[in-house]
Protein backbone atom coordinates (compact mmCIF):
# COMPACT_ATOMS: atom_id res chain seq x y z
CA UNK A 1 0.00 0.00 0.00
CA UNK A 2 1.12 3.54 -0.70
CA UNK A 3 1.02 6.38 1.81
CA UNK A 4 -1.81 8.95 1.59
CA UNK A 5 -0.89 11.99 -0.47
CA UNK A 6 -1.27 15.62 0.66
CA UNK A 7 -4.35 16.11 -1.51
CA UNK A 8 -6.22 13.29 0.21
CA UNK A 9 -5.30 14.67 3.63
CA UNK A 10 -6.45 18.19 2.71
CA UNK A 11 -9.79 16.88 1.49
CA UNK A 12 -10.21 14.75 4.61
CA UNK A 13 -9.62 17.79 6.82
CA UNK A 14 -11.98 19.83 4.63
CA UNK A 15 -14.96 17.46 4.89
CA UNK A 16 -14.31 16.84 8.59
CA UNK A 17 -14.18 20.57 9.27
CA UNK A 18 -17.05 21.58 7.03
CA UNK A 19 -19.91 20.64 9.34
CA UNK A 20 -18.81 23.23 11.88
CA UNK A 21 -18.81 25.85 9.09
CA UNK A 22 -22.22 24.80 7.74
CA UNK A 23 -24.30 24.88 10.93
CA UNK A 24 -24.63 28.64 11.33
CA UNK A 25 -25.42 29.59 7.69
CA UNK A 26 -27.80 26.64 7.20
CA UNK A 27 -29.62 27.03 10.52
CA UNK A 28 -32.22 29.56 9.28
CA UNK A 29 -33.04 27.39 6.24
CA UNK A 30 -33.34 24.23 8.33
CA UNK A 31 -35.43 26.01 10.96
CA UNK A 32 -37.86 27.26 8.31
CA UNK A 33 -38.24 23.80 6.78
CA UNK A 34 -38.74 22.15 10.18
CA UNK A 35 -40.94 25.01 11.43
CA UNK A 36 -38.79 25.35 14.53
CA UNK A 37 -36.93 28.31 16.09
CA UNK A 38 -33.45 28.97 14.73
CA UNK A 39 -32.05 28.70 18.27
CA UNK A 40 -33.22 25.08 18.55
CA UNK A 41 -31.40 24.16 15.34
CA UNK A 42 -28.23 25.97 16.42
CA UNK A 43 -28.38 24.18 19.77
CA UNK A 44 -27.92 20.83 18.01
CA UNK A 45 -24.36 21.90 17.21
CA UNK A 46 -23.53 21.28 20.87
CA UNK A 47 -23.97 17.56 20.20
CA UNK A 48 -21.40 17.82 17.39
CA UNK A 49 -18.86 19.64 19.55
CA UNK A 50 -19.34 17.34 22.56
CA UNK A 51 -19.06 14.18 20.45
CA UNK A 52 -15.97 15.47 18.64
CA UNK A 53 -14.31 16.33 21.94
CA UNK A 54 -15.12 12.98 23.54
CA UNK A 55 -14.06 10.91 20.55
CA UNK A 56 -10.83 12.88 20.11
CA UNK A 57 -10.02 12.13 23.76
CA UNK A 58 -11.39 8.61 24.09
CA UNK A 59 -10.54 7.22 20.65
CA UNK A 60 -7.36 9.18 19.88
CA UNK A 61 -5.17 6.08 20.24
CA UNK A 62 -7.31 4.01 17.85
CA UNK A 63 -5.61 5.17 14.61
CA UNK A 64 -2.19 4.44 16.16
CA UNK A 65 -3.33 0.90 16.89
CA UNK A 66 -5.17 -0.02 13.69
CA UNK A 67 -3.12 2.14 11.32
CA UNK A 68 -3.40 5.88 10.74
CA UNK A 69 -4.96 5.58 7.28
CA UNK A 70 -7.49 2.99 8.47
CA UNK A 71 -8.30 5.21 11.42
CA UNK A 72 -8.92 8.14 9.10
CA UNK A 73 -11.09 5.93 6.86
CA UNK A 74 -13.14 4.82 9.86
CA UNK A 75 -13.67 8.41 10.97
CA UNK A 76 -14.68 9.49 7.47
CA UNK A 77 -17.12 6.58 7.18
CA UNK A 78 -18.83 7.53 10.46
CA UNK A 79 -18.86 11.15 9.31
CA UNK A 80 -20.51 10.09 6.03
CA UNK A 81 -23.30 8.41 8.01
CA UNK A 82 -23.70 11.58 10.07
CA UNK A 83 -23.93 13.76 6.95
CA UNK A 84 -26.46 11.35 5.40
CA UNK A 85 -28.64 11.53 8.51
CA UNK A 86 -28.36 15.33 8.48
CA UNK A 87 -29.61 15.26 4.89
CA UNK A 88 -32.62 13.14 5.87
CA UNK A 89 -33.38 14.68 9.29
CA UNK A 90 -37.01 15.75 9.63
CA UNK A 91 -36.96 16.92 13.24
CA UNK A 92 -34.71 18.60 15.78
CA UNK A 93 -34.08 15.33 17.70
CA UNK A 94 -33.00 13.70 14.42
CA UNK A 95 -30.64 16.62 13.81
CA UNK A 96 -29.23 16.14 17.30
CA UNK A 97 -28.46 12.46 16.67
CA UNK A 98 -26.97 13.21 13.27
CA UNK A 99 -24.76 15.98 14.67
CA UNK A 100 -23.54 13.60 17.36
CA UNK A 101 -22.52 10.99 14.77
CA UNK A 102 -20.82 13.66 12.64
CA UNK A 103 -18.90 14.81 15.69
CA UNK A 104 -17.87 11.25 16.52
CA UNK A 105 -16.44 10.79 13.03
CA UNK A 106 -14.73 14.18 13.06
CA UNK A 107 -13.01 13.42 16.37
CA UNK A 108 -11.43 10.33 14.79
CA UNK A 109 -10.75 11.60 11.26
CA UNK A 110 -9.08 14.93 12.07
CA UNK A 111 -6.39 13.61 14.43
CA UNK A 112 -5.65 10.73 12.04
CA UNK A 113 -5.25 13.16 9.12
CA UNK A 114 -2.93 15.44 11.11
CA UNK A 115 -0.89 12.46 12.29
CA UNK A 116 -0.62 11.11 8.74
CA UNK A 117 0.66 14.47 7.51
CA UNK A 118 3.56 14.35 9.98
CA UNK A 119 4.17 10.59 9.55
CA UNK A 120 4.51 10.88 5.76
CA UNK A 121 6.56 14.10 5.79
CA UNK A 122 10.07 14.14 4.41
CA UNK A 123 12.79 14.52 7.07
CA UNK A 124 12.90 18.07 8.38
CA UNK A 125 9.58 19.04 6.74
CA UNK A 126 7.01 18.14 9.43
CA UNK A 127 5.66 21.69 9.78
CA UNK A 128 5.34 22.10 6.03
CA UNK A 129 3.41 18.82 5.72
CA UNK A 130 1.14 19.67 8.65
CA UNK A 131 0.49 23.14 7.24
CA UNK A 132 -0.46 21.54 3.93
CA UNK A 133 -3.09 19.41 5.67
CA UNK A 134 -4.40 22.46 7.53
CA UNK A 135 -5.23 24.01 4.15
CA UNK A 136 -8.30 21.80 4.31
CA UNK A 137 -9.78 24.32 6.74
CA UNK A 138 -9.58 26.99 4.05
CA UNK A 139 -11.49 24.69 1.71
CA UNK A 140 -14.06 24.05 4.45
CA UNK A 141 -14.50 27.75 5.17
CA UNK A 142 -14.67 28.97 1.59
CA UNK A 143 -16.90 26.16 0.28
CA UNK A 144 -19.15 26.32 3.33
CA UNK A 145 -19.76 30.06 3.16
CA UNK A 146 -19.36 30.84 -0.54
CA UNK A 147 -20.88 27.71 -2.11
CA UNK A 148 -22.75 25.39 0.23
CA UNK A 149 -24.85 27.97 2.09
CA UNK A 150 -26.16 29.75 -1.06
CA UNK A 151 -26.85 26.36 -2.69
CA UNK A 152 -28.83 25.21 0.35
CA UNK A 153 -30.93 28.38 0.24
CA UNK A 154 -31.57 28.03 -3.50
CA UNK A 155 -32.37 24.30 -3.40
CA UNK A 156 -32.54 22.19 -0.24
CA UNK A 157 -30.06 21.76 2.64
CA UNK A 158 -30.40 18.00 2.26
CA UNK A 159 -28.64 18.21 -1.11
CA UNK A 160 -25.66 19.92 0.49
CA UNK A 161 -25.38 17.44 3.35
CA UNK A 162 -25.92 14.59 0.89
CA UNK A 163 -23.04 15.82 -1.26
CA UNK A 164 -20.76 15.94 1.77
CA UNK A 165 -21.87 12.40 2.68
CA UNK A 166 -20.90 11.11 -0.77
CA UNK A 167 -17.52 12.87 -0.69
CA UNK A 168 -16.79 11.60 2.84
CA UNK A 169 -17.64 8.02 1.85
CA UNK A 170 -15.49 8.28 -1.28
CA UNK A 171 -12.51 9.57 0.69
CA UNK A 172 -12.96 6.77 3.22
CA UNK A 173 -12.82 4.20 0.42
CA UNK A 174 -9.62 5.75 -0.95
CA UNK A 175 -8.03 5.94 2.51
CA UNK A 176 -8.62 2.21 3.06
CA UNK A 177 -6.23 1.56 0.17
CA UNK A 178 -3.48 3.69 1.74
CA UNK A 179 -1.38 3.17 4.84
CA UNK A 180 1.93 3.81 6.56
CA UNK A 181 4.00 1.30 8.57
CA UNK A 182 2.84 0.80 12.14
CA UNK A 183 5.30 0.87 15.02
CA UNK A 184 5.07 -0.79 18.43
CA UNK A 185 2.05 -0.29 20.66
CA UNK A 186 1.94 3.45 21.45
CA UNK A 187 1.95 4.79 25.02
CA UNK A 188 -1.32 5.87 26.59
CA UNK A 189 -2.55 9.38 27.28
CA UNK A 190 -1.31 9.41 30.88
CA UNK A 191 2.21 8.56 29.78
CA UNK A 192 2.15 11.27 27.14
CA UNK A 193 0.75 13.87 29.53
CA UNK A 194 3.61 13.15 31.93
CA UNK A 195 6.20 13.69 29.20
CA UNK A 196 8.22 16.94 29.47
CA UNK A 197 6.86 19.67 27.23
CA UNK A 198 3.50 18.04 26.50
CA UNK A 199 1.29 19.68 29.18
CA UNK A 200 2.87 23.05 28.45
CA UNK A 201 2.38 22.59 24.74
CA UNK A 202 -1.29 21.68 25.19
CA UNK A 203 -1.84 24.74 27.40
CA UNK A 204 -0.16 26.90 24.77
CA UNK A 205 -2.45 25.50 22.08
CA UNK A 206 -5.47 26.08 24.32
CA UNK A 207 -4.46 29.72 24.85
CA UNK A 208 -3.90 30.26 21.12
CA UNK A 209 -7.26 28.80 20.14
CA UNK A 210 -9.19 30.43 22.99
CA UNK A 211 -7.92 33.83 21.84
CA UNK A 212 -9.02 32.94 18.32
CA UNK A 213 -12.54 31.82 19.25
CA UNK A 214 -13.01 34.75 21.62
CA UNK A 215 -12.95 37.00 18.57
CA UNK A 216 -14.08 34.75 15.71
CA UNK A 217 -17.29 33.73 17.49
CA UNK A 218 -18.46 37.34 17.70
CA UNK A 219 -17.19 38.69 14.37
CA UNK A 220 -20.61 38.50 12.72
CA UNK A 221 -22.29 40.29 15.61
CA UNK A 222 -19.67 43.03 15.58
CA UNK A 223 -19.97 43.61 11.83
CA UNK A 224 -23.77 43.97 12.07
CA UNK A 225 -24.14 45.64 15.45
CA UNK A 226 -20.84 47.49 15.91
CA UNK A 227 -20.19 48.59 12.34
CA UNK A 228 -23.86 48.82 11.30
CA UNK A 229 -23.19 46.80 8.16
CA UNK A 230 -25.81 44.76 6.33
CA UNK A 231 -26.13 41.16 7.60
CA UNK A 232 -25.08 39.90 4.18
CA UNK A 233 -21.65 41.44 4.71
CA UNK A 234 -21.00 39.49 7.90
CA UNK A 235 -19.35 36.75 5.84
CA UNK A 236 -16.71 39.04 4.31
CA UNK A 237 -14.30 38.83 7.22
CA UNK A 238 -14.44 35.02 7.55
CA UNK A 239 -13.78 34.79 3.81
CA UNK A 240 -10.83 37.18 4.09
CA UNK A 241 -9.58 35.15 7.04
CA UNK A 242 -9.91 31.91 5.06
CA UNK A 243 -7.98 33.30 2.11
CA UNK A 244 -5.20 34.54 4.39
CA UNK A 245 -5.14 31.17 6.15
CA UNK A 246 -4.65 29.42 2.81
CA UNK A 247 -2.00 31.79 1.47
CA UNK A 248 0.09 31.35 4.65
CA UNK A 249 0.95 27.79 3.60
CA UNK A 250 4.12 29.10 1.94
CA UNK A 251 5.42 30.35 5.29
CA UNK A 252 5.25 27.01 7.14
CA UNK A 253 8.74 25.83 6.03
CA UNK A 254 10.19 28.66 8.12
CA UNK A 255 9.26 26.63 11.23
CA UNK A 256 11.21 23.61 9.94
CA UNK A 257 14.16 25.80 9.01
CA UNK A 258 14.51 28.04 12.05
CA UNK A 259 12.69 26.22 14.89
CA UNK A 260 9.86 26.97 17.28
CA UNK A 261 11.50 29.65 19.43
CA UNK A 262 13.05 31.72 16.62
CA UNK A 263 9.83 31.75 14.59
CA UNK A 264 7.35 31.64 17.45
CA UNK A 265 8.43 34.70 19.42
CA UNK A 266 8.09 37.32 16.65
CA UNK A 267 5.06 35.51 15.20
CA UNK A 268 3.09 35.41 18.44
CA UNK A 269 4.12 38.94 19.37
CA UNK A 270 2.79 40.02 15.99
CA UNK A 271 -0.46 38.18 16.66
CA UNK A 272 -0.78 40.05 19.97
CA UNK A 273 -0.38 43.32 18.06
CA UNK A 274 -3.05 42.20 15.60
CA UNK A 275 -5.52 41.59 18.42
CA UNK A 276 -4.66 45.02 19.80
CA UNK A 277 -5.49 46.27 16.31
CA UNK A 278 -8.90 44.60 16.47
CA UNK A 279 -9.48 46.35 19.81
CA UNK A 280 -8.38 49.72 18.45
CA UNK A 281 -10.37 49.55 15.20
CA UNK A 282 -13.38 47.65 16.57
CA UNK A 283 -15.81 50.43 15.60
CA UNK A 284 -13.92 52.03 12.71
CA UNK A 285 -14.81 50.55 9.32
CA UNK A 286 -15.63 47.28 7.64
CA UNK A 287 -12.67 47.71 5.27
CA UNK A 288 -10.23 47.91 8.18
CA UNK A 289 -11.84 44.85 9.77
CA UNK A 290 -11.63 42.79 6.58
CA UNK A 291 -7.99 43.78 6.05
CA UNK A 292 -7.14 42.74 9.60
CA UNK A 293 -9.05 39.50 8.98
CA UNK A 294 -6.80 38.55 6.05
CA UNK A 295 -3.66 39.21 8.11
CA UNK A 296 -5.25 37.28 10.98
CA UNK A 297 -5.67 34.25 8.73
CA UNK A 298 -1.98 34.31 7.79
CA UNK A 299 -0.83 34.59 11.39
CA UNK A 300 -3.28 32.01 12.75
CA UNK A 301 -2.28 29.42 10.16
CA UNK A 302 1.43 29.63 10.96
CA UNK A 303 0.76 29.85 14.72
CA UNK A 304 -1.45 26.75 14.64
CA UNK A 305 1.07 24.84 12.55
CA UNK A 306 3.81 25.79 15.00
CA UNK A 307 1.78 24.75 18.07
CA UNK A 308 0.72 21.40 16.61
CA UNK A 309 4.12 20.55 15.12
CA UNK A 310 5.70 21.31 18.49
CA UNK A 311 3.40 18.75 20.14
CA UNK A 312 3.80 16.15 17.39
CA UNK A 313 7.57 16.24 17.85
CA UNK A 314 7.19 15.25 21.52
CA UNK A 315 5.54 11.91 20.64
CA UNK A 316 6.67 10.54 17.25
CA UNK A 317 5.60 7.02 18.28
CA UNK A 318 2.05 8.14 19.16
CA UNK A 319 1.17 10.79 16.60
CA UNK A 320 -2.51 9.87 16.46
CA UNK A 321 -2.92 10.09 20.23
CA UNK A 322 -1.10 13.41 20.39
CA UNK A 323 -3.12 14.81 17.50
CA UNK A 324 -6.28 13.65 19.28
CA UNK A 325 -5.27 15.58 22.40
CA UNK A 326 -4.61 18.62 20.21
CA UNK A 327 -8.04 18.39 18.59
CA UNK A 328 -9.65 17.89 22.00
CA UNK A 329 -8.14 21.06 23.48
CA UNK A 330 -9.23 22.92 20.35
CA UNK A 331 -12.84 21.99 21.06
CA UNK A 332 -12.34 23.02 24.70
CA UNK A 333 -11.20 26.39 23.33
CA UNK A 334 -14.39 26.64 21.27
CA UNK A 335 -16.37 26.33 24.49
CA UNK A 336 -14.13 28.73 26.41
CA UNK A 337 -14.27 31.31 23.63
CA UNK A 338 -18.06 31.33 23.61
CA UNK A 339 -18.48 31.07 27.40
CA UNK A 340 -15.97 33.81 28.24
CA UNK A 341 -16.68 35.92 25.18
CA UNK A 342 -20.41 36.39 25.71
CA UNK A 343 -20.15 38.38 28.97
CA UNK A 344 -17.06 40.23 27.73
CA UNK A 345 -18.82 41.24 24.51
CA UNK A 346 -21.89 42.37 26.45
CA UNK A 347 -19.71 44.40 28.83
CA UNK A 348 -17.05 45.97 26.64
CA UNK A 349 -17.90 45.07 23.08
CA UNK A 350 -15.35 43.76 20.59
CA UNK A 351 -12.68 46.02 22.09
CA UNK A 352 -12.74 43.96 25.29
CA UNK A 353 -12.45 40.72 23.31
CA UNK A 354 -9.46 42.03 21.38
CA UNK A 355 -7.67 43.15 24.54
CA UNK A 356 -8.16 39.81 26.31
CA UNK A 357 -7.02 37.91 23.22
CA UNK A 358 -3.94 40.14 22.95
CA UNK A 359 -3.14 39.44 26.60
CA UNK A 360 -3.32 35.68 26.00
CA UNK A 361 -0.95 35.98 23.04
CA UNK A 362 1.53 38.05 25.06
CA UNK A 363 1.59 35.34 27.73
CA UNK A 364 2.06 32.74 25.01
CA UNK A 365 4.93 34.76 23.51
CA UNK A 366 6.75 34.75 26.84
CA UNK A 367 6.11 31.01 27.26
CA UNK A 368 7.60 30.18 23.86
CA UNK A 369 10.55 32.50 24.51
CA UNK A 370 11.41 30.85 27.81
CA UNK A 371 10.40 27.21 27.35
CA UNK A 372 9.97 26.17 23.72
CA UNK A 373 12.47 23.88 22.12
CA UNK A 374 14.64 25.51 19.48
CA UNK A 375 13.75 23.00 16.77
CA UNK A 376 11.02 20.54 15.88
Amino acid sequence: MTAPGPGLLRLAVAVAGSNAMLTAPLAPVLAARLDRPVESVLATATAFGAAALLSALGLAALPDRIGLARGMALGLAVLAVGYALLALAGSVPALLIAQGLAGLGTGIALPAAYALAVATAAPGQAARALGSALLGWTLALVTGIALAAPLAVATHPGLVYGAYAVVSAGLAAVALRRDVPRGPRPPGRRVLLARPGVPRGLLALTALMTAFYLCFTFIGAQVVEGLNAAPGRAGLLPLAYGLGFGLAFRLDPLIDRYGVARVGVPLLAGMALLYFGFAAFADSSLAAFVTLGAVWGVGQHVSLTLAMARLAARAPEARGTMAGLSVAVTYVAVFLGAALGAPLFAWGGFTALGLVAAGLLLVLTVEVRTHAETSI
